[in-house]
């Protein structure tokens, strides 16, 4: 074939290319461009015939490699393919894909031939994917919801950072992240993915040993299908824990408020229907978060250390501990050595260091229970923890802090042991900074059905009965019984009846004789321990009113008398 024609169907060929077919001499001016050359530049065969350099054409960014890979040509090398940008006539740059070779001609190199291929949208494509992969990742990492990829076999291919935040709470010491650890499915849940099945559910972790403190977890598995060759999962997981205990707190609100509504007030796990518990529950709120000294007093058994742990549970010191103490269990020198500890060697048996109930309760409260019954002695002991906030252990040199709030109950008056002078002054004021009065149960008859409830709940599971309650006679000796020994003596009964009851519900027959359980003599103790009839019916008309929880109305209806009967007789009594 001759030259000519070779060159002829090297033009054909060309002008049918949808890609820029250019070629230049050794100069760099170009010499021929195709068809598809003029219209994706704009130049025009007059403005190739009056000549434009190759050089022209490439903006200045692009200039230096540009000009490196157009000397390599030049001297006869083969470049591969370069993406660079060119000059359009209107000014617009063009993103293009260079694939450049020399010219030889009698063994020399006279010029440069170049393919262009548009690659403006792919790469427009290219970028604007990349963006939207950024945006992505942006979003996966700064998710609050944690996400995980595991392969099929359960390993993990990817997590972003609320995930990798979360584990930790979940998995304290944790090796390689394992789906099934996570999710704790069984083989067959994990074959039924492979079919398309998405899995919900919800998981919850202990925080610690209280069972109030929990991380609930929300998660969703679902399956990706193939990434590369190998199947995937999505695990999305969702730290709830806050919204389930808003939710808990909701409920405990609203149980309160029908609580009140039924004549109940509440605090904390306490529950009373009585007027006066409900002005002591009051004062409780501000008194827990309060770090002042308190001083419970009342009977024995009307519940003083079950105040002091409500105070305790609801206070600012609620995840310090609580150390409660007998004050009159003991004798001087054992009291001192419990409350303050002692070192090794201090005395005959003390054979190692000890700590005592303050060290113990550091940052916490120590309740002391029966603190009328120190002596002289160790009540100056005790002001000096009171005053100067610290302690000597016994046989110890160094004075102790004691970062401890003081919770003291007594069943005596230690006003009127002060006035005898059997009570120092000093640390009687010292403990009554806020003093808390508990009413015997006898002046608060209204809550013996609301805590006979309690003991029976309580003693059905520690039996392992169902007892339902007590018959209406039951009750009505329970509330008119003056109960010396207090909520203790309640409590007691109803375990006493709970051995004996095999029915559903507890009779008088079950009941100790110390409440008037005694069939024989129950019922003639309790009708003569009256002195009047008007003190009977007072009586009677306060257990009628105390089982239609306070309601006047249901009350009259169940006497079968008018209200307005009903009301004159209760302020008759002055029944509130």
């Amino acid at each position: 074939m001759s030259h000519r024609n070779w060159q002829q169907r090297f033009a054909d060929t060309a002008e049918m290319l949808p890609v820029i077919v250019c070629e230049a001499d050794r100069t760099l001016k170009i010499t021929y461009v195709n068809e598809t050359g003029y219209r994706a530049t704009g130049y025009t065969n007059d403005d190739f015939a009056a000549g434009i350099n190759l050089r022209q054409l490439i903006p200045k960014e692009d200039a230096a490699r540009a000009g490196g890979n157009l000397q390599l040509i030049l001297s006869g090398e083969t470049v591969g393919a370069q993406e660079y940008r060119l000059v359009h006539k209107d000014g617009q740059l063009g993103e293009y894909q260079m694939n450049s070779a020399p010219i030889w001609e009698n063994g020399k190199v006279i010029g440069i031939r170049t393919t262009l291929t548009d690659v403006s949208e792919r790469n427009q494509f290219r970028l604007a994917l990349q963006q939207s992969e950024e945006k992505f990742r942006r979003i996966f990492n700064q998710s609050p919801i944690a996400v995980a990829i595991f392969d099929e076999s359960g390993d993990l291919h990817d997590a972003n950072g609320a995930f990798q935040r979360l584990l930790p709470q979940i998995l304290p010491e944790h090796g390689p992240i394992r789906l099934m650890d996570l999710c704790q499915l069984t083989l067959e849940g994990h074959s039924v993915l492979k079919k398309g099945a998405v899995l919900k559910g919800e998981k919850r972790f202990t925080a610690s040993n209280d069972d109030e403190d929990f991380i609930l977890m929300a998660w969703t598995l679902t399956p990706l299908g193939t990434i590369g060759e190998a199947h995937h999962y999505l695990l999305q997981m969702l730290d709830i824990t806050a919204q389930r205990k808003k939710e808990i707190e909701d409920q405990k609100v609203i149980a309160h408020l029908r609580q009140q509504a039924a004549g109940h007030f509440t605090f904390g796990k306490l529950v009373t229907r009585s007027p006066k518990m409900k002005q002591i529950f009051q004062m409780l709120s501000p008194i827990a978060d309060a770090g002042t000294n308190v001083l419970i007093t009342g009977e024995s058994g009307t519940g003083k250390e079950m105040i002091a742990r409500a105070i305790h549970a609801n206070g600012n010191r609620r995840d310090q501990p609580f150390i409660a103490f007998n004050c009159s269990a003991l004798p001087d020198n054992l009291i001192e050595s419990e409350l303050f500890g002692y070192q090794a060697g201090a005395f005959t048996d003390a054979k190692k260091d000890k700590p005592g109930k303050f060290a113990l309760a550091d940052g916490g409260v120590i309740f002391l229970d029966e603190i009328g019954d120190i002596s002289g002695a160790m009540q100056a002991k005790l002001l000096r923890v009171l005053q100067e906030k610290t302690f000597e252990t016994l046989g110890g040199t160094q004075s102790v802090r004691a970062d401890v709030r003081i919770i003291a109950a007594t069943n005596k008056n230690l006003q009127e042991m002060v006035h005898l002078g059997e009570y120092r002054e000093d640390l009687f004021y010292r403990l009554n900074v806020l003093r808390i009065p508990l009413p015997p149960l006898r002046e608060r008859v209204v809550d013996i059905p609301v805590l006979c409830e309690h003991f029976v709940s309580k003693y059905n599971r520690m039996f392992g009965k169902k007892i339902k309650g007590l018959t209406p006679d039951a009750m009505n000796v329970l509330m008119s019984n003056p109960f010396p020994g207090n909520i203790r003596q309640l409590e007691n009964a109803i375990e006493h009846a709970f051995v004996f009851c095999e029915d559903t519900y507890i009779g008088v027959k079950h009941l100790p004789d110390d409440v008037g359980g005694s069939p024989a003599s129950g019922e003639r103790e309790r009708l003569t321990r009256f002195s009047s009839f008007d003190e009977l019916e007072a009586s009677y008309l306060k257990s009628i009113l105390a089982e239609c929880g306070g309601s006047k109305i249901r009350a009259a209806k169940r006497l079968g008398v008018h209200k307005t009967t009903l009301f004159r007789k209760l302020k008759k009594y002055q029944i509130d």
